[in-house]
């Protein structure tokens, strides 16, 4: 019975930051991965969280478009042979996700409640864009992509639904 709960409880609270093995690399990664997020747009979506427990409040499973203002290498908070890259942003807003198509809505005028943005990057749940495809952050790493075959996400949002002058103007260079 108590093994019974203890699923229910991590099914019904994806937004809980647990030790995620996908946070914490090498130190080079770590400083590489620093690099090139710094002043960059990221998405921060727990996909897998979404496809285990799709009822879940979409505030809490939503993607949160993030600019990345400071990155910082820590060490890894349960390997400390290991290191994770912590980020200050600028939240810009928050988009409801079904089954990998970000829906254009931003959820962050309508929001009533805080949204659970990770604090330490994880390579699986934060997601770049690049040449018009949006890719895991492995891909910064040009690291195999260790996910578990959960939806993605399949672009990022346009300027009119992140209603952002400096994304309007960051995307318009892409």
């Amino acid at each position: 019975m108590k093994n019974l709960l203890l699923a229910y409880f991590f099914l019904a609270c994806p937004f809980l930051a647990f030790a995620d093995p996908h946070d914490c690399m090498t130190k080079e990664e770590a400083e590489t991965l620093a690099k090139k997020i710094l002043n960059q747009y990221i998405m921060d979506y727990c996909d897998c969280c979404d496809s285990v427990n799709p009822e879940a409040n979409s505030l809490t499973t939503s993607a949160k478009l993030l600019l990345v203002t400071s990155a910082q290498i820590v060490p890894c908070s349960y390997d400390e042979t290991r290191y994770a890259v912590k980020i200050s942003y600028t939240f810009v807003g928050a988009f409801d996700v079904e089954k990998g198509k970000l829906k254009g809505e931003n959820l962050a005028k309508i929001a009533s409640t805080p949204l659970h943005i990770f604090e330490n990057v994880s390579l699986n749940y934060h997601f770049y864009w690049s040449a018009g495809k949006v890719d895991r952050l492995y891909g910064l790493l040009q690291k195999s992509q260790e996910y578990g075959g959960c939806e993605g996400l399949d672009r990022f949002p346009n300027a009119k639904e992140a209603d952002d002058k400096k994304y309007k103007a960051y995307i318009s260079k892409k």
